[in-house]
């Protein structure tokens, strides 16, 4: 959700404990919340004990989708990223 600022009162009662909101300094998405993001989805989408296939992650080419740090991590975490072009995930 947009928004630079998020109430916990917003969430009581409807988030589940597995769920997890974050915001920007200038409320858009930033460099650090597509890394962070990336980070709580993986244990969710990793393959099953001993399988060591790759999984693939779709982004939109936004700036802040493309970083040394959140590809580093993808590759370590055997995740391939695949960029679409902009405005084409909708």
């Amino acid at each position: 959700m947009k928004g630079e600022k998020h109430l916990h009162g917003w969430y009581y009662g409807e988030m589940l404990d597995h769920w997890a909101a974050a915001v920007s300094p200038n409320g858009w998405t930033a460099e650090f919340l597509a890394l962070q993001w990336e980070r709580t989805v993986e244990p969710y989408t990793r393959p099953a004990e001993g399988d060591d296939e790759y999984r693939l992650l779709i982004y939109e080419q936004h700036e802040s989708h493309i970083t040394y740090e959140l590809i580093e991590y993808a590759y370590a975490h055997r995740i391939k990223c695949l960029y679409m072009p902009a405005h084409s995930t909708r």
